[in-house]
């Protein structure tokens, strides 16, 4: 298999949906400015990580429709959203993304805001749109939707980020999990799950949920010790952001060794696992990929 042929192949069908998603309704030029807000976060690269685990998951489990596709850029959007608002001044307060201004720094705050909620809600249209009509697995989709609203939710994602400002007093590798669990983990456990749960093979659905819980947390650590030791130029974005706004992790606390160490044997047991599941090779491959990534 050619990894990088594959790799880029699933990108550009991604990048193409999100591309037609955001259509502006062309009724009032307040339509176009909020979409060219969405836009400028949404489609200016990323190595669409999530998106691309949901339709593998999905692949695996047999779900081989559009369904998968629109979740998985549903998943993104959400994605997008919370980076929109981590990098704004009362967050992060972190003026470049991806090589790029931060929205804050391009829109304003208000509107970097606002195109962070309607990217958050223009996700659950996306998602509700493509259930339309199909009503053998609507229980399935519904099931769906619902993880992902609680990963990113209270109980997930945003759960983890009120637990990471308040990590100020945090020196324990059982709070840092739980941060990396919620903050990071939840929704690439929801991307892992997803095709369990469209699927209604429920006999995958722990396995899977286990590699995204997994994968989540050594995705995380690694890019606690890139902020330490990344370049800019690579990454994108500025370094030294946690310690800037005095942050607990895995390579403050510990080090950047052990630090390495950690995630880097987490994701061998993500490799370890899907090896044990047919039709995983790409999977395999991407993370093995990751383990090595420098941004």
């Amino acid at each position: 298999m050619n990894f990088q042929k594959e790799y880029e192949s699933r990108l550009s069908i991604i990048n193409g949906r999100l591309s037609e998603i955001l259509q502006a309704d062309n009724k009032s030029k307040f339509s176009d400015e909020i979409v060219e807000v969405m836009k400028y976060s949404l489609l200016s690269g990323g190595k669409r990580i999530r998106p691309i685990i949901l339709i593998e998951s999905c692949r695996i489990n047999s779900v081989y429709d559009e369904i998968a596709l629109d979740f998985a850029c549903a998943l993104e959007m959400i994605h997008t959203y919370s980076l929109i608002h981590d990098d704004l001044p009362a967050m992060d307060n972190d003026d470049y993304r991806r090589g790029k201004l931060s929205s804050h720094k391009k829109f304003g705050e208000d509107m970097a805001i606002l195109g962070g909620d309607a990217l958050l809600n223009g996700a659950f249209e996306v998602m509700l749109v493509e259930t339309k009509g199909k009503s053998m697995n609507f229980k399935n989709y519904i099931s769906a939707m619902k993880k992902i609203a609680c990963s990113s939710g209270y109980r997930g994602m945003i759960l983890g980020q009120v637990s990471d400002i308040k990590s100020f007093e945090i020196s324990n590798s059982s709070d840092l999990d739980y941060i990396n669990k919620n903050k990071t983990g939840a929704i690439i456990e929801a991307a892992f799950s997803l095709g369990p749960i469209i699927s209604g093979h429920k006999e995958n659905y722990k396995k899977f949920q286990k590699l995204g819980q997994l994968f989540g947390n050594a995705f995380q650590i690694q890019d606690d010790v890139l902020d330490v030791i990344g370049d800019f130029e690579k990454l994108g974005k500025p370094v030294g952001s946690d310690s800037k706004n005095k942050k607990s992790t895995y390579a403050d606390i510990f080090g950047i060794e052990k630090a390495k160490n950690k995630y880097i044997m987490m994701y061998n047991e993500c490799m370890g696992t899907l090896k044990s599941i047919r039709n995983t090779e790409f999977l395999v491959e991407m993370i093995n990929n990751m383990s090595n990534r420098e941004k």
